[in-house]
């Protein structure tokens, strides 16, 4: 009896393994960089720099408030209320580096339906923020973006996996079918 206590105490510690790192660590998991939480471990959205073009892992709960900074070059990251601005150079680097989901939504500011829209998408990005990578490109500011992407009618979300195009819906929607849309890519 007490040899069976002590190998099952054994494969017990076996298994657990050694104690997790603290919460806000950058873990290596599985290959790719993994951001312990205290819901547990999960994969950090990617925020790629103006400047230098550079992919940058955020944590985006401690970036509330703040501008993060560039870990390379030091610059502002084009990051807002956790949706990230981005150019027709930036997202390829976007979408090839993240492992997450990402979503973008083409707009242009003089579209009136894509002004009524910013404020859904906005509360989105609190809501879906450690299971998709939502961004924002500006058609009228980087016209090579939208047509890269086809784009003939803004405002259009396009949503990607693993650097693919896996569904698409212009239009301004709604928070229930922005929430669908949403689940169709995670």
């Amino acid at each position: 009896m007490e040899s069976t206590l002590k190998s099952i105490h054994t494969a017990v510690t076996l298994q657990s393994g050694p104690a997790l790192p603290p919460v806000g660590c950058v873990l290596r998991w599985s290959g790719a960089a993994v951001l312990r939480t205290p819901r547990g471990p999960m994969t950090a959205p990617i925020v790629v720099c103006h400047a230098c073009v550079k992919p940058n892992r955020v944590d985006l709960s401690r970036a509330v408030g703040k501008k993060p900074l560039c870990g390379h070059c030091k610059a502002a990251l084009p990051l807002e209320n956790g949706i990230q601005r981005v150019t027709a150079q930036t997202l390829p680097v976007l979408l090839a580096a993240s492992e997450l989901p990402v979503v973008v939504d083409f707009w242009a500011p003089w579209c009136g339906p894509c002004r009524s829209f910013a404020p859904v998408y906005q509360q989105a990005a609190g809501k879906w923020a450690d299971q998709v990578v939502l961004a924002k490109l500006d058609t009228e500011a980087e016209p090579a973006g939208g047509q890269r992407f086809q784009i003939q009618a803004i405002p259009t979300l396009v949503g990607f996996k693993a650097g693919r195009e896996v569904h698409r819906q212009s239009g301004a929607l709604p928070p229930a079918q922005l929430d669908a849309f949403l689940r169709q890519i995670t």
